[in-house]
């Protein structure tokens, strides 16, 4: 239980860091 957890946290951190970096690429256009 604990390590798919972890594993749904990594996924989440991934996730928000491609979306951070999306919306980052649109403010410097």
């Amino acid at each position: 239980m604990g390590e798919l957890q972890k594993l749904t946290d990594d996924s989440i951190k991934v996730i928000d860091q491609e979306s951070a970096a999306k919306e980052s690429e649109i403010m410097q256009v």
